[in-house]
């Protein structure tokens, strides 16, 4: 099944419009993702104010959506961030994107802000909107359980009571436990008055032609592919917890807001301690993997946290306590917190009150229960260290400099759980993400998780060397191509973990899907233009708004502060082994950069004239 269903929606008029997107803007930016950026990059006046009626909010469906495609779950909200004024958005898994896919609906554009608040509902009767005052203060789970009963078997959208108060921090919650969580996509969907995307079940339509034949050869051999590679299994076995253990083994898991590199306390928080507290273990539509984690606490009852929740909210800021990480990360959820958000803006906090630059009278400790509860319900309250903070430690230490050096962001967005000290690769992959300091952006996870044989497939002239984590040998040609891959991954509606985290499917399996899907017979450099003009046209809209070269680096910390780094030899999922050697690190990013803007043809940062033209952009 194709979906090719654009549904635009004015809040401000209340008018709804179909059309149907035409064949070959699907076939070039096939959807989730790229749909997105296209969108965006069409309808939103430059420099527009992201809380603005003018901005848009687009959902987007994943190409290969309901069409037996192994953990093709993965969907799009796309909009100008109020976090960079620049291109924003995020990704989540699970059932929504899958839903409003079985509607036909590729794209839904909303626009303008409603005078009350209002709900989009999707049916088999068509799109409606719908008050919803009532829900207006419901948290989120309060909303989708209200949802749920009123619409048997639909998937929701919705917003808590961040986005309602429009806080930067604010995400957007699916079906209770799934979020778009960083660049503040729940602002977005706060400020134009829209509580709720609701989508009735159903059937998706018809689709045997397109599940028959070579294509049901395929995707039956991928599935197989997926659950049998040892990425997989070990994901399945242990979670995305996982990462804890590694990470913490060789000084690749950030603590007390990267002052240090490794965790005293990480088995109290790691994959084991997570077991302790799993009901069960689930997994996503047509998933072979299985990594959803069902947890029970003494307080709690939740879905996750994953590795990135767990580390913000347990080594960023100092807190060993699996029971209160677990509750304050599902507080995130109720409210539509972006949790990585708030490790960031706490852990910032936490140093500056260590370090003596926080206003008289304000006092936040590393780890400390109860002042993260303060600070947390300050967030909402319109005052105190909290409220301040609610936007992100960016805008912070603008109005306090003396506060700058703390404050671990890029663009305007809280950097996720890697160490660029540590890792070359993923120094470069945050410093030029156009979507600010989050790891799903370039992902370039082939040499931190020592993945031989990706290397030796991908890189055969640039390997073993690529694979040195702390070295810069090959990582600017790596960061151009998992931006692409990911790029691509995201577009057909991928699940991360199925493909650039883990390398279960390569590009040559997505290569075949596509020309399977349509019939063509693109060449794995033509496929992979489709990747490179994503990236382009996300650079285009981030310089259009503003954000220049100059935002492509890390904060000083890292380049000025070396950590001593322990070398290991094996891999992550057969075990690594130190060598007893150590070298002393800082990221290296000024070297790399120059080398991936001339493999870019970006000179200055700046994609040139010639590489547009090539891609159809200029």
């Amino acid at each position: 099944m194709i979906a090719n269903r654009l549904i635009r929606i004015d809040l401000t008029s209340k008018v709804i419009t179909e059309e149907e997107l035409p064949q070959e803007v699907i076939r070039t930016y096939m959807g989730g993702r790229g749909l997105g950026i296209h969108l965006l990059q069409e309808c939103s006046p430059e420099r527009v104010d992201p809380l603005s009626p003018e901005n848009p909010l687009i959902f987007t469906t994943g190409l290969f959506h309901n069409s037996g495609w192994p953990a093709a779950v993965q969907w799009q909200v796309t909009s100008r961030s109020p976090l960079t004024g620049g291109y924003g958005g995020g990704f989540a898994w699970g059932d929504f994107g899958i839903r409003l896919h079985s509607r036909n609906v590729a794209a839904l554009q909303v626009t303008g802000s409603s005078d009350r608040p209002v709900m989009i509902h999707i049916s088999s009767a068509g799109v409606e909107l719908e008050e919803a005052e009532e829900l207006w203060l419901m948290n989120s789970h309060q909303t989708c359980s209200a949802l749920s009963e009123r619409y048997p078997g639909s998937s929701q959208a919705v917003i808590g009571a961040a986005g309602v108060r429009k806080l930067g921090l604010a995400s957007i919650i699916a079906d209770k436990y799934q979020m778009i969580i960083r660049t503040g996509m729940g602002a977005v969907m706060g400020s134009k008055n829209l509580k709720a995307v609701i989508v009735d079940s159903g059937e998706p339509e018809d689709s045997s032609g397109l599940l028959s034949g070579d294509w049901q050869d395929l995707t039956s051999r991928l599935f197989e592919k997926v659950r049998e590679h040892p990425a997989s299994r070990r994901l399945g076995e242990l979670g995305k917890p996982m990462l804890i253990m590694s990470k913490n083994q060789v000084g690749d898991l950030p603590t007390r807001n990267h002052q240090m590199t490794s965790f005293e306390s990480a088995d109290k928080i790691d994959a084991y301690a997570v077991r302790e507290i799993t009901r069960r273990n689930r997994a996503c539509h047509n998933c072979p993997i299985g990594c959803i984690r069902e947890t029970v606490t003494e307080t709690t009852e939740t879905e996750g946290p994953e590795y990135e929740p767990i580390w913000a909210l347990g080594p960023r800021i100092g807190n060993s306590s699996l029971e209160f990480l677990v509750q304050l990360y599902n507080r995130c959820l109720e409210d539509g917190v972006d949790p990585i958000g708030l490790g960031g803006v706490l852990g910032f906090a936490m140093e500056c009150f260590q370090t003596d630059v926080l206003e008289p009278g304000m006092k936040i400790e590393w780890g400390n229960a109860e002042d993260i509860i303060n600070f947390y319900g300050e967030m909402f309250s319109g005052e105190g260290l909290g409220y301040q903070l609610r936007n992100g430690s960016r805008e912070y230490s603008l109005r306090h400099p003396e506060s700058s050096r703390y404050a671990m962001q890029i663009k305007g967005v809280e950097i996720s759980g890697q160490e660029p000290r540590q890792s070359q690769a993923f120094g470069l992959s945050l410093a030029v993400s156009n979507w600010g300091g989050d790891w799903g952006y370039g992902l370039p996870t082939m040499d931190v998780a020592s993945n031989h044989e990706a290397a030796k497939q991908l890189f055969p002239g640039m390997y073993p060397d690529i694979l040195k984590v702390n070295s810069v040998t090959g990582k600017a040609e790596l960061i151009k191509f998992t931006e692409e891959f990911n790029a691509l991954s995201d577009s057909l509606g991928i699940c991360k973990f199925a493909c650039p985290e883990t390398y279960a499917l390569m590009p040559e399996d997505l290569l075949e899907g596509y020309n399977c899907f349509w019939g063509t017979k693109l060449t794995m450099e033509e496929f992979m233009l489709l990747g490179e003009r994503i990236i382009n046209l996300e650079r285009i809209f981030s310089l259009s708004s503003g954000i220049g070269p100059e935002e492509d680096t890390l904060p000083e910390r890292f380049m000025q502060e070396e950590i001593t780094v322990e070398l290991f030899e094996g891999d992550r999922l057969s075990g690594l082994k130190p060598t007893g050697e150590y070298i002393r690190s800082i990221s290296r990013i000024g070297e790399m950069l120059t080398e991936y803007y001339d493999i870019r043809e970006w000179p200055e940062g700046i994609p040139s004239r010639k590489k547009l033209e090539s891609l159809n952009l200029f």
